[in-house]
């Protein structure tokens, strides 16, 4: 995709939103946790180079990814990057609040897994029932809406965009 693609500008604002939903300072010195957006497309690899350098540095990663599908479409995602010991895991996750003053649970897909960003690091939390973990989703939608207003320019956290995935995009 061309660098002033819709998609682009709406990456930015995206890592901006996470960055705020999350909690992250401005500038996240000493923290293993960051946030990124990035735009792939299907099969060309990109994310899982970025998965293999999370885990060479022992940093999570919270991204939104657009991937462009082999159709054309555009699927949008959270992915949640971790790194235990040697052994990365890359799962898709939804963003969740529990109460109006909770900080925000990043839910697995499944619904049984949860993690919460505390000094810096993501720790496992234990999960409420469904039910509650389906509403604490839902909760965050108008947060998210309301977040993916802050100017692009005003974000400390730009969007992933590698010069193989222009170039592959550009060519098509």
């Amino acid at each position: 995709m061309e660098l002033n693609h819709p998609e682009v500008a709406l990456q930015h604002a995206l890592a901006a939103a996470l960055a705020k939903l999350m909690g992250l300072p401005p500038f996240p010195v000493g923290t293993h946790f960051r946030v990124a957006a990035m735009l792939v497309d299907e099969g060309d690899g990109t994310f899982d180079s970025l998965g293999r350098s999370a885990g060479a540095a022992g940093v999570d990663y919270l991204v939104a990814v657009s991937e462009r599908q082999r159709s054309g479409a555009i699927r949008r995602y959270l992915s949640l990057i971790t790194t235990v010991g040697k052994v990365t895991i890359v799962r898709t996750v939804e963003p969740a609040r529990f109460g109006p003053e909770q900080q925000v649970v990043l839910v697995s897909a499944d619904r049984r897994h949860g993690w919460q960003l505390r000094d810096g690091r993501l720790v496992s939390v234990a999960m409420p029932p469904e039910r509650d973990v389906e509403r604490g989703i839902e909760a965050m939608g108008g947060e998210v809406v309301d977040l993916l207003r802050i100017p692009a320019e005003r974000a400390p956290y730009s969007a992933v965009t590698l010069p193989s995935a222009l170039r592959s995009s550009a060519a098509r």
